[in-house]
């Protein structure tokens, strides 16, 4: 299991040294966001229902050119992560659209989390960053094992397509 964890964190660390270093090229697919995100949400249901966290999603139909495998590992990594920090009894929702000039889209991922100050919001996107255990929603089946590079990932992909990815205390 240590040895699993271990070749995770080492391949998640060299696929973000590849970002970094622009040795990963970019597809352009014709992509349904709706449907791609509804289907990353499929894989973190069970989790949370065990949990009962609730999930709220609202995502009207759109289509998008982008990488389709990368902006998915994006949605992957948001999602693992609100799923390992909401706590028990918690709140997940995703909102999807259009900005005023129809011209690109918008998700947001947002979730409870408990004592998270705005001083720790800028550390979040830090390589390795994990909060501390203590503050953590650890709960029933929880797994707080990550690598602390899901978050730098998901920001470097979403920098590398020409968006932005940030966290916020509302």
């Amino acid at each position: 299991e240590e040895a699993q964890r271990l070749s995770a964190r080492l391949s998640a660390l060299f696929y973000l040294s590849e970002i970094e270093s622009g040795q990963v090229v970019l597809q352009q697919d014709v992509i349904e966001l709706d449907a791609l995100l509804s289907t990353v949400i499929e894989r973190i249901q069970r989790d949370i229902e065990l949990r009962d966290v609730t999930l709220e999603a609202d995502l009207p139909s759109l289509e998008v050119v982008s990488d389709g495998q990368k902006i998915e590992r994006v949605f992957e990594n948001l999602l693992d992560n609100a799923r390992k920090f909401t706590p028990d009894g918690g709140r997940i929702t995703v909102n999807s659209g259009l900005d005023a000039s129809e011209s690109r889209a918008w998700v947001e991922v947002s979730n409870n989390v408990e004592n998270l100050e705005a001083e720790e919001l800028p550390l979040l996107f830090d390589r390795f960053y994990r909060r501390d255990r203590s503050r953590s929603a650890g709960g029933r089946g929880s797994n707080l094992s990550g690598s602390g590079l899901g978050l730098p990932i998901a920001r470097d992909l979403v920098s590398l397509m020409g968006g932005t990815l940030s966290a916020s205390l509302d």
